[in-house]
């Protein structure tokens, strides 16, 4: 009895073990359910709280050596004050005729360039808008490589696109694709369009702009630092562009062979490899060799830490350096000099379209019979568009050239003259067939001096 007693309070303590297994695997579910649960929560909070700030950016230019058509191209852009300043990339805008800003509630504007900086890959937009949400910008300092970020943009076209991933690293230079680079690097999914969008963190305060992607797909993608962004619009709401000082001097991170090799006390700093012939740096009797350990009383680790710095001066501003020469610590003054940007090779600006005499801003023609036909339309002299003005009424109500006119203020297929007739009030709806025979598109649009 003893014996049956004994299994069968081994049994019970069995039941009872496997009972308490199964409850904590329970509370792992649980547990692990409920982190996804706020995971996915934090995401959705980041979409709503940046989503309102971030602006889809369409451009327009004319093709080089071609006549007539003309290339639109999207991007995406930050609102930085609720006065109307938007914050894109330099790349997004460059060379365009018009630039339309749609915002977060659907409305389309024109937008001026206030500024670009292309040595950073920023631009300074500004629209006349009440009602915009300005997004907040976190310190890159203070976020850590491994911590989750969230990209916002328009990839494609798209607008209003969330994706995630995490801070790579920060601080990435050498890339060659910018004068000044110090970008965040990210595994968040980046795509062409996205160029101008924000890289934001939980907490949803934007941490960078978004800039470029290397080989789309592959999770490297790069952020240029809010500290950069705020600096670099700062100076181009106060004086139309950014003046940068230097310091006259190249300088690369102490490694530590090199540290031992030349047997310095120190195992971090940028040491001096090369000083410009009647630069400040010469001037203040800096030499190749030279360890500079501090600049303006902050530990300079390397390259990258002293590049900051100096970016955040301006020629004239003085920068104090803690130096090390043969194992001796001495500190100097410098007066920074102007940047020197790399001179960009010159090409022709984009000719502009000729501005019709129509004040819509189109050259309205005539198609032939044969012409209407191969469009499966009726066979009369239908009214084509033949060019489009940048920028013009028709630009902004979505227009192109080859463009037919299938109905104007109800009456259908309108010639060129019908039309105008049509128009005389300063205001004409119009239904307008686009593409070919087999596959034609359809849409309205409103014309509107």
């Amino acid at each position: 009895m003893a014996r049956v007693s004994s299994f069968g309070g081994r049994m019970r303590l069995a039941t009872i073990c496997l009972f308490a297994a199964s409850a904590t695997a329970h509370a792992d579910e649980r547990a692990s359910s409920n982190e996804m649960s706020r995971l996915s929560s934090a995401f959705a909070h980041v979409a709503g709280v940046v989503g309102p700030s971030v602006v889809q950016i369409e451009t327009t230019m004319r093709v080089p050596d071609a006549f007539g058509p003309i290339r639109r191209a999207m991007g995406s852009g930050v609102v930085f004050s609720k006065d109307g300043v938007i914050v894109t990339n330099h790349h997004v805008v460059e060379n365009a005729l018009a630039i339309y800003v749609k915002l977060s509630d659907g409305r389309k504007l024109t937008a001026r360039v206030v500024g670009t900086d292309e040595a950073t890959d920023l631009a300074v937009l500004r629209v006349e808008a009440k009602g915009l949400v300005p997004a907040r910008f976190s310190d890159t300092r203070r976020t850590r490589v491994g911590e989750w970020v969230v990209a916002v943009g328009s990839p494609f076209g798209l607008g209003s696109s969330v994706t995630a991933g995490i801070l790579s690293a920060k601080g990435r230079g050498g890339l060659g694709m910018s004068a000044i680079e110090d970008y965040l690097q990210t595994d968040a999914s980046i795509n062409p369009g996205n160029s101008g969008g924000p890289l934001a963190t939980l907490d949803g305060t934007v941490l960078g702009i978004n800039t470029m992607v290397v080989d789309k797909g592959n999770g490297v993608g790069f952020a240029i630092p809010s500290s950069i962004v705020r600096r670099v619009v700062d100076r181009i709401q106060r004086e139309g562009s950014v003046h940068r000082g230097s310091i006259g001097l190249t300088v690369q991170d102490l490694s530590v062979d090199l540290a031992h090799a030349m047997k310095l006390g120190v195992a971090e700093g940028a040491i001096v490899s090369a000083v410009s012939e009647g630069g400040p740096a010469s001037g203040a009797g800096i030499l190749p060799g030279d360890v500079i350990t501090k600049a303006n009383d902050k530990s300079i680790e390397g390259e990258r830490d002293l590049v900051r710095e100096v970016l955040e001066h301006a020629p004239g501003d003085t920068i104090d350096l803690a130096i090390l020469r043969d194992n001796k610590r001495i500190s100097t003054k410098i007066v920074l000099a102007p940047r020197l940007e790399a001179r960009r090779e010159e090409r022709p600006a984009p000719s502009p379209l000729v501005s019709p005499n129509d004040t819509f801003g189109i050259v309205v023609r005539e198609l032939d019979e044969m012409q209407s036909k191969q469009l499966g339309l009726p066979e009369k002299r239908l009214a084509y568009v033949a060019r489009v003005a940048i920028a013009s009424p028709a630009d902004r109500a979505g227009l192109h050239e080859g463009d037919v006119i299938v109905d104007a203020d109800g009456r259908p297929f309108p010639t060129p003259s019908e039309l105008q007739d049509a128009a005389k009030d300063g205001e004409v709806w119009v239904r307008v067939q686009r593409g070919s025979k087999s596959a034609p598109a359809f849409f309205f649009a409103v014309l509107k001096r």
